[in-house]
C-alpha cells in the first residue's frame, strides 16, 4: 500500500464518526483512483458495513472476492462469516451472505475450506456452505465430502462409532446427498453410509458415553423418559427418506415408529422372502431375489435394536409409583409348572402365548412393563434369529455388531441369556452366567445370575444343584422391611418363563414353590422322614395359602389315619391361624385324639391371647394348648423374614426327604 492509498484511507476514518457524507465522499474518490487497490477496496466494504448498507456491502464482498481471493485478511472476515453462518442470530454478515451471487457464494466456500486449519474444519465448512448451495454444487462436491469423512474415520485415534467425523457424515453429508434426485450414489455405497449410521444411531442410544462423545450425542438426539421413542427419531427419519427415495416396501414403518401391523407386515414378508430363498437352487435365482434383502436387512436391524432398546428400558425400569410397587429390575426364570389337575381350565391373562410356549410377567411390574416387555423381548428374539438364519444378513450384521463392541453391552449381555432360555440353550445360558457371576462384584448382580442359573438346573432336571443355588441367594436376601401384598403368579400346566422382580418376596415365594412341588411329587416317604415331610409341607404351604387348602386336608387326613404327629419345630415356624387351628383341632377328642409331639423346649412368655377354636380347650394337654394360643399372637410376623430364618436354620435338612429323587 502507498503513502497515497494510507492517506485516502486515514481521510475516510477520520470524516467518518464527524462527517459520514464527506467520508462517502472521499470513498468514492478512493475508489475511482485506486481501483485495484485492496486496501481501498477493502476500507470502502467494512465502511458499508458499519452503515448497515446491504447490497452495497454485498456488492462491495463480491468485487474483493473476485479481484483478491487470496488476501488474508479478506479471508479472515470470510471465515468470520462462515462462523455466523452456524449460529442462529440474524447477523448482518449472515444477511451479506444470502444476498450474494450463488457464482460469490461458492467461492467464498472454496477459499474457506481451502484455508482451513484441520480436517475436522475443513469438513464442517464444506458441508456448512453445501446446505446453502443449489443441488447442480452437490453433485459436484458431495461425492468428495462423503469421501472425505469416510478417509478422516480412518485415522489413528478415531476408532468408535461416535466421533465428531461419522456424526458430520451421517447427519449432515448423508441427508444432504440423498435430497438431490439426480446424485446417481450406487446403493452399494448408500447401504454402506446406513451401516454407518445405524452404527452411529444405536451406540448414541445404547452406550455410556465419554465427555467428548457425550457432547457429540446431546447435539444429535434428544432422551426423554416421558417418549422414550424420542431417541429414535433422527434414525427413522434418515431411514424414511432412503425408503422413499429407493421405493422400499415399508417406508411407513419409520413414520409409525413400528406399530403392530407394520412389524407383522414386515415379519410376514421376511419369513416368506426366507422360504423362497431356500427353494432356489440357481445361483443367478438368489441373486435376483436378494434385490429386496437390502431393506430387509435394515428394517430387521432397526427392529431389533429398538426393541433390544424397549427390553432394556422395560428390565430395568427408573421411575416406578404406585401400591405395592417397588424399583424392581426384571429378569427372566424358568417357571414352575403344576400338575394339570390342579390349574384352571383357562389361563389368566398375564400368560402371553409365544412360538416356544408361555411368558408371564411379575404381578408387581407397572403396566407399562406388564404389557409391552413379551412382546419387545420376543420380537428381538426373532429379529435375531432371521438376521443369523441368511447368510447375506449374518455377514453385514456381524460387521455392523463388531464395530459397536454389541457383546460388551451389559444389556445385550442379559438378552442373550434370556434368548438362550427361551430356546431352550440352558446349558449355554449356564456357562455365559457362570462368566458373568466371575466378572462382576455387583451383589444383585450376582445373585440374579444365580437365580437364572438355578432356573437351568431345575429345566434340565437337576433339582438338587437348583435348591442349593436358591438356598444360597436366599441366605445372601436382607431381612425384609416390606408389606407389599404377595405376588403370586396362575398355575400353568406347560413350561413357561417367568419375568420375576428381583426383590424379598418374589425370591422366596420362587425358592418356596420349588420346594413344594418338589415334596409333592415325593411319592414314596421314607418312614424315617414322613413326619418331617408333613411338617415341612405345612410350613411350605403358608406363603401361598390361598393355594394350599387342598393339600392342607390331605396333609390333615395323613395325620389323622396315623394318629401321631412328630415335628418339634412346628412352633418354630408355623404362624397361619387356619394350620394352626386344624393341628390343635386333632389334639381333641373330637378332631380324633391325635398324639401331637409338636413342642420344643417350652419356654412361655405372657402374650395377648386369642381364643383356639373348636374345641382345643376341652381336652388338650395344658402346655400344648397354651402353645397354640401363644403362637396366634405372631400370625401377622413378617412372614419374609420367617421363611428367610428357616431356610438359614433348615437348609441342609430339608434336602434328606428328597434325597433319593434328586
Amino acid at each position: 500500500m502507498n503513502p497515497d492509498e494510507e492517506f485516502l484511507i486515514s481521510q475516510i476514518l477520520n470524516t467518518l464518526k464527524t462527517d459520514p457524507a464527506a467520508a462517502k465522499c472521499w470513498m468514492i474518490f478512493s475508489k475511482s483512483a485506486y481501483p485495484q487497490s485492496f486496501a481501498v477496496l477493502f476500507q470502502c466494504y467494512k465502511m458499508e458495513c458499519e452503515e448497515n448498507n446491504l447490497n452495497e456491502s454485498a456488492a462491495c464482498l463480491s468485487d474483493l472476492i473476485k479481484k483478491f481471493p487470496k488476501e488474508v485478511n479478506l479471508i479472515k472476515e470470510l471465515r468470520n462469516m462462515a462462523k455466523v453462518l452456524c449460529s442462529d442470530s440474524d447477523n448482518f454478515l449472515k444477511q451479506i451472505f444470502e444476498q450474494l451471487p450463488e457464482e460469490i457464494k461458492y467461492e467464498v466456500m472454496l477459499a474457506v475450506t481451502r484455508n482451513a486449519q484441520t480436517i475436522e474444519e475443513h469438513c464442517e465448512l464444506t458441508l456448512l456452505f453445501l446446505k446453502r448451495m443449489p443441488h447442480s454444487r452437490l453433485l459436484n462436491h458431495g461425492t468428495n465430502i462423503i469421501d472425505t469423512l469416510l478417509s478422516a474415520e480412518d485415522h489413528p485415534g478415531v476408532h468408535i462409532p461416535i466421533n465428531q467425523f461419522r456424526k458430520m457424515l451421517v447427519c449432515d453429508a448423508l441427508p444432504l446427498i440423498l435430497r438431490v434426485t439426480q446424485f446417481d450414489y450406487k446403493f452399494k455405497v448408500i447401504f454402506q453410509l446406513l451401516q454407518k449410521a445405524v452404527e452411529f444411531y444405536v451406540s448414541c442410544m445404547f452406550t455410556l458415553p465419554t465427555a467428548q462423545e457425550a457432547a457429540i450425542r446431546k447435539e444429535v438426539i434428544i432422551q426423554s423418559e416421558n417418549n422414550p421413542d424420542e431417541g429414535w427419531k433422527p434414525l427413522f427419519k434418515l431411514l424414511e427418506t432412503v425408503a422413499l427415495r429407493y421405493r422400499w416396501n415399508y417406508p411407513e414403518m419409520f413414520v409409525s415408529n413400528f406399530s403392530e401391523s407394520s412389524l407383522q407386515q414386515l415379519l410376514s414378508l421376511l419369513k416368506r422372502k426366507n422360504k423362497t430363498l431356500a427353494c432356489l437352487s440357481s445361483e443367478k435365482h438368489r441373486r435376483e431375489e436378494m434385490s429386496g434383502f437390502e431393506e430387509a436387512y435394515f428394517c430387521l436391524v432397526v427392529t431389533f435394536f429398538y426393541y433390544l432398546y424397549s427390553f432394556g428400558r422395560l428390565i430395568h425400569p427408573k421411575n416406578q409409583s404406585g401400591p405395592g410397587v417397588g424399583p424392581f429390575n426384571y429378569f427372566l426364570m424358568e417357571g414352575i409348572s403344576s400338575p394339570q389337575e390342579n390349574c384352571p381350565k383357562t389361563l389368566g391373562p398375564e400368560f402371553k402365548r409365544t412360538e416356544r410356549g408361555y411368558i408371564v410377567v411379575s404381578k408387581s411390574a407397572p403396566p407399562e412393563v406388564s404389557n409391552m416387555l413379551t412382546p419387545s423381548f420376543v420380537t428381538a428374539v426373532e429379529c435375531w434369529e432371521m438376521l443369523h438364519r441368511h447368510q447375506h444378513f449374518l455377514k453385514e450384521f456381524q460387521n455392523l455388531s463388531k464395530n459397536i463392541q454389541l457383546e460388551t453391552w451389559p444389556i445385550f449381555q442379559e438378552f442373550f441369556i434370556n434368548m438362550l432360555m427361551y430356546g431352550r440353550a440352558h446349558r449355554d445360558a449356564i456357562e455365559h452366567l457362570s462368566r458373568v457371576q466371575g466378572t462382576t462384584g455387583d451383589l444383585s448382580t450376582k445373585n440374579k445370575s444365580s437365580l437364572q442359573v438355578a432356573s437351568c438346573y431345575y429345566f434340565l432336571g437337576e433339582s438338587k444343584h437348583c435348591l442349593q443355588i436358591l438356598f444360597d441367594v436366599v441366605l445372601n436376601l436382607p431381612p425384609s422391611t416390606s408389606t407389599s401384598p404377595k405376588s403370586a403368579i396362575g398355575q400353568c400346566p406347560a413350561r413357561f418363563l417367568y419375568f420375576m422382580g428381583y426383590n424379598n418376596k418374589e425370591i422366596l415365594q420362587y425358592t418356596i414353590s420349588m420346594l413344594l412341588k418338589l415334596y409333592k411329587c415325593k411319592d414314596n416317604i421314607d418312614d424315617t422322614y414322613k413326619d418331617v415331610t408333613l411338617g415341612y409341607m405345612l410350613v411350605l404351604m403358608q406363603y401361598d395359602m390361598e393355594h394350599e387348602y387342598e393339600l392342607l386336608n390331605r396333609i390333615i387326613e395323613t395325620i389323622k389315619k396315623a394318629k401321631s404327629f412328630c415335628f418339634p419345630k412346628f412352633f418354630n415356624y408355623i404362624i397361619n391361624v387356619d394350620i394352626l387351628e386344624e393341628i390343635s383341632f386333632l389334639a381333641t377328642p373330637a378332631g380324633g385324639g391325635v398324639n401331637l409331639e409338636i413342642l420344643s423346649t417350652p419356654t412361655f412368655q405372657a402374650s395377648k391371647q386369642r381364643a383356639v377354636t373348636r374345641g382345643v380347650n376341652k381336652g388338650a394337654r395344658d402346655d400344648l394348648k397354651q402353645a397354640f394360643v401363644n403362637q396366634m399372637a405372631h400370625c401377622y410376623d413378617n412372614i419374609d423374614n420367617l421363611f428367610i430364618e428357616f431356610i438359614k436354620e433348615e437348609d441342609k435338612n430339608l434336602l434328606f426327604p428328597l434325597s433319593d429323587s434328586l
